[in-house]
């Protein structure tokens, strides 16, 4: 039996988690914050203080086995880089997600993938969430690693 299609997204507070779900999940922004590791049907939601603190990685670690896909997050006007070769210990494949690109230069943009590159992603997106920018190529990227039956 082949797990479940689950879609886990982590990334530094404010890196645009809760408005990418939304656009992801077709269902309203939720403005309540995370705090604690939520499932929600195909998503599965990280507070962004787990990226942010490193006592938290294990949890992060640990439930990405639950997981089809992991998103990392980076917000491109924020120097918030995930740590180096992160990637490299989720359990689940995991594409570099660049946010925001409808407030960065390209410049911010071209430093995020970097930091992802550095975290051990091998296939990154630049997506706006608020403009559409990139969210179809998102979804046909992630669509690559739903489980047969």
């Amino acid at each position: 039996m082949s797990r479940p299609w689950r879609v886990m997204v982590i990334g530094s507070v404010d890196s645009g988690k809760s408005t990418l779900l939304g656009v992801l999940s077709d269902r309203a922004v939720r403005t309540v914050k995370t705090e604690s590791i939520d499932f929600c049907g195909d998503f599965v939601d990280t507070p962004g203080e787990f990226l942010d603190i490193p006592l938290h990685y294990n949890s992060l670690i640990s439930t990405s086995s639950k997981a089809s896909v992991v998103l990392l997050l980076v917000d491109p006007t924020r120097n918030c880089p995930p740590p180096p070769t992160f990637s490299s210990v989720i359990c689940a494949p995991v594409l570099g997600v660049v946010t925001k690109s409808d407030l960065a230069s390209s410049e911010q943009i071209e430093k995020a993938k970097k930091s992802l590159c550095r975290s051990g992603v091998r296939e990154s997106c630049v997506i706006s969430s608020v403009t559409g920018e990139g969210i179809e190529f998102l979804k046909s990227t992630m669509e690559r690693y739903r489980p047969t039956s």
